[in-house]
C-alpha cells in the first residue's frame, strides 16, 4: 500500500514534510510514500535524499512552462533554472518524477515561448530517460 502526500500549502519551507515522512517511516505505516508534491525553490538534493530514505517513491512538480518569459507572465516564484535543478537532482538519485503540468495557451504565449517549453521538455525527458 502507498500513501499519497499532497502538500499544496504553498509554504516554501520543505521542513513541513520532514516530520511527516519520518513518522510514516518510523511507524512503518506504509511501504511507500508517493506523489509528494513540492515547489522547485523549496527542495534541494539533501531533501530529496531524505524523502527517498523515508520511502518516498515519487515527487511531483508543476512545471507549467519551459519559457522564463511565460513563468514571469504567470508571476511564478521560480525560474527555468530552478526547474532543471530540481528535476536533474531527482534524476541523479533515481527518484521518479513525472513530467506533468506543462501549460500552453496562456495570454502572451506565442510560437517562441511554446518552442522553449518543448525544448525544455525534450531536455528533461532525455535526462530522465523517459
Amino acid at each position: 500500500m502507498s500513501l499519497p502526500f499532497d502538500d499544496d500549502t504553498k509554504l516554501e519551507s520543505v521542513i513541513s514534510n520532514y516530520p511527516q515522512t519520518r513518522i510514516v517511516h518510523k511507524k512503518n505505516l506504509y511501504k511507500k510514500i508517493h506523489n509528494l508534491r513540492k515547489y522547485f525553490t523549496s527542495v534541494n538534493k539533501d531533501d530529496l535524499i531524505h524523502y527517498q530514505k523515508n520511502n518516498c517513491s515519487s515527487l511531483k512538480f508543476g512545471i507549467e512552462s519551459g519559457s522564463q518569459t511565460m513563468l514571469d507572465v504567470m508571476e511564478k516564484k521560480f525560474t527555468v533554472k530552478d526547474i532543471k535543478k530540481a528535476i536533474f537532482s531527482c534524476a541523479d538519485i533515481k527518484l521518479h518524477t513525472p513530467l506533468k503540468g506543462f501549460m500552453v495557451g496562456m495570454p502572451g504565449e506565442n510560437e517562441k515561448t511554446i518552442r522553449e517549453s518543448g525544448e525544455m521538455a525534450g531536455e528533461l525527458i532525455a535526462r530522465l530517460r523517459v
